[in-house]
Parts: structure tokens; sequence; C-alpha cells
């Protein structure tokens, strides 16, 4: 008899380990002014306190506006969800200073600091915490692209750039007057007119005609000068000033027009046409013209170089448009449209002190005007005569000639 055993084997599997997949916590703070974002990528994902990161997601951290940070890239750092482990792709992220054009305004350490904004017209260089409290007492450089990140100070207008990169800021005139300002995003500044007779509002001094009476630059006050007499415009001066005889001097000029006044002012054809022929020949346009143009009386291109004050890059129709302004006047829109792509310059070339009176021909064939009446200068153009060959032949093709 044969006896058959069977064996039954079990054999036991231990679970295998798998990563973690669960969602990582965010802390419920930050950090002191630390915030979700990236400076310079507004792309990646910002972080959100106590929010969660699924697993191999990440998120992004900044200091707010005006302040520096340890993170190595000086902007930003992330947090990032590995394993249900939550990771800094670089420290964790704490404020240190002030950033340019921001003073400390209260605090001492980077727990509790505040960074504030300049004045406009004011700046400061970046600060450690360690500095304590700033105030921001230097002028920034108006000249200098970027300088007044924080706008134009008083009596300076914003006479370039849009953005806290790029603006730049020009003294106001004699006689005008300016607000401080933050940077204006449209890029429409200006100074305006002070009033002579309030002590202290002319603090830049008086305008053209116009005579300090009395006051220092809190108390300046300017008055008219009288008729027949006159002064130039001045800053403020440490004593009073006084106007002079005016005196005449009569001299006749011989002007060439070589752009003919439209007919009608207001035909967007002829409007480009004409001041296309007054940049290429630096004269100034038409009173008439201008008067139709605008439909105000008297309107020349004097008033218009001032209302840019001296800017002639500026647009024909931002001139035009602050001349009228004071007149309770406004530009028409068609006029406006046809007119949008020529500056101060290309209405007013001659005022803008452009110099077409050298002789040399244009590209149409005239020779560009000139106030000095010059008859050569101010010929009409003229075709030289047909020359024979004889005359352009060298000399010594003509003496073999002669052999």
């Amino acid at each position: 008899m044969h006896i058959v055993a069977s064996v039954i084997v079990i054999v036991s599997f231990a679970p295998r380990a798998h990563a973690s997949t669960a969602p990582c916590n965010l802390p419920a703070n930050l950090g002191w002014k630390i915030i979700g974002g990236s400076e310079n990528d507004n792309s990646l994902k910002a972080c959100e306190a106590g929010g969660k990161l699924l697993n191999d997601e990440e998120c992004w951290v900044m200091p707010e506006a005006g302040y520096t940070s340890n993170a190595a890239t000086a902007s930003a750092t992330s947090y990032k969800c590995t394993d249900s482990q939550l990771n800094t792709n670089d420290v964790l992220i704490q404020v240190t200073g002030c950033k340019e054009h921001y003073r400390m305004s209260a605090g001492s350490s980077n727990a509790n600091m505040e960074c504030t904004a300049c004045e406009p017209g004011k700046t400061i260089a970046t600060m450690p915490v360690s500095s304590g409290v700033q105030t921001c007492t230097a002028d920034c450089e108006g000249a200098t692209a970027g300088s007044c990140a924080m706008g134009c100070g008083v009596n300076f207008y914003q006479s370039s750039g849009t953005t806290s990169s790029d603006i730049k800021c020009t003294a106001c005139n004699p006689g005008t007057i300016s607000l401080a300002k933050p940077v204006q995003a449209n890029g429409s500044d200006a100074c305006s007119a002070c009033d002579g007779s309030v002590p202290g509002d002319c603090s830049t001094g008086c305008a053209a005609d116009f005579y300090q009476a009395s006051g220092n630059v809190s108390e300046i006050t300017c008055a008219a000068c009288s008729s027949g007499t006159n002064i130039a415009a001045m800053p403020v001066q440490s004593n009073a000033t006084s106007c002079a005889v005016t005196t005449t001097t009569t001299t006749t000029l011989t002007t060439t027009t070589f752009c003919a006044v439209p007919a009608n002012a207001t035909n967007p054809t002829t409007i480009a046409t004409y001041v296309e022929c007054l940049g290429s020949q630096c004269e100034d346009a038409s009173t008439s013209w201008l008067e139709g143009v605008s439909s105000v009386p008297d309107v020349t291109c004097t008033k218009i170089f001032e209302a840019s004050q001296s800017n002639c890059s500026m647009t024909a129709v931002s001139a035009l448009g602050l001349l009228l302004t004071n007149m309770n006047k406004s530009l028409d829109a068609d006029i406006a449209q046809a007119m949008e792509s020529f500056t101060v310059n290309s209405v007013c070339g001659s005022k803008c002190g452009n110099k077409c009176n050298d002789g040399a021909s244009n590209p149409d064939g005239t020779t560009g005007g000139s106030s000095d009446g010059s008859a050569l200068v101010n010929a009409a153009p003229t075709t030289g005569p047909h020359i024979p060959f004889l005359m352009l032949a060298p000399t010594a093709l003509l003496l073999s000639m002669c052999v």
C-alpha cells in the first residue's frame, strides 16, 4: 500500500511600501511681509497661506513691494510638495531691508520692520534693517530715467516716460508751478501758471513781462510790467526786480514761403500735406491756417511753442490741447486724428530752431528758405543748363585731339 502525502506551501507576502501622494499643508503664516508670487514671472503659482499643495506641486513666495529678502534670487523662492513632505527650494524666505526708493519708517527687525515709498521727487539707496528708521532726503535726478521712480517733485513735471523705470522729470519754467505727483501712467503732465498776486505762489520765479515785486521764495509776488516796458522770465531773485523800457528795432526781412497754405484748413488730406511740407522746409505754420485748424483767433507758433514749454518733441495735438484748454476750447476730433503723428517741431520748425537755409537741395528739388533775406538762398529752384561733352572731357583727351 502506498501512502501519498500532500504538502501545501503557504507563502505570505508583506505589503509593498509606496511613496505617499498625500498633499502638503502650507504654513498658516508665510512670513512677515512675505506674500505669494514671483516678481519676475507672473505665470508661476503663488502660494496661499494655510493652503495645500498636491504631490509634486510647487508654489512661490516673495517679499512685498519695497522689501529686500534673503532669497538667492533676491526676489522669490518656492515651496514644493514631495512624497507628502513640504520642502523649500532655497531658504525660508525673510525680509532683510528696504529697496531703493523705499525708507524704513518703523520697526527694528525683520519681524516688524516697515518700508514706505519715498515722496515724489525724493529717493534713498537700498538699506538693511540694521540701518534703522530712515527718511528720504535726497532729491532724485530728473534727467536720469527711473531716478524719480516715485514721481516728480514740487515744481517739476513728468516730461517723458509712463512707468517708474523710465520716467523723467523737468523743472517748471519761471512763472509756472506744479504739485508733487506720483508717476502718471498716461504720460500727460505739465506745469500751470502761478498767481503772482498770492505771496509765495510763484515759487519758481516770475514769468516774462512780470517783475518780482517783493519777497523771498516763500513770499515772492509778481506784478505785470506797465505798457512799454518788459523783463525776461527769471527765477526767484534775492532782491526785487524792475521792468525796462522796451527798445524796438525794426528790421525788414525778406522771407520766402515755400509751402502753400491750404484754402481748407480742416481737410485731413491737406493737413498732412501742408505739415509735411512745413517740416521739410523748416517753416512755421501760417497763423491763418492755425486759426482755421483750432477755430480760435490769434493762434500762432509762438503761442504753441510757449504752451509746450519749449518741448518741440511734444505732439502738436497735445500742445494745441494745452493752449485751447486755457481758453476753455478743445480740438476737433477729426483734426486731432489727422495731426496725431506730427510734433510741435513739424508744425513750427522755424520756432523750434530748425535751419534749412544752407542752400542745399531738398528731396523735392527746392532749396531751403532763409530768414536773412538772402537772394541766393531764397531764390526759386532752377535747373542747370545742358553741359556739352567736351566741357567734361579730361585735359589729356583734349590735348590728344590737337596732335
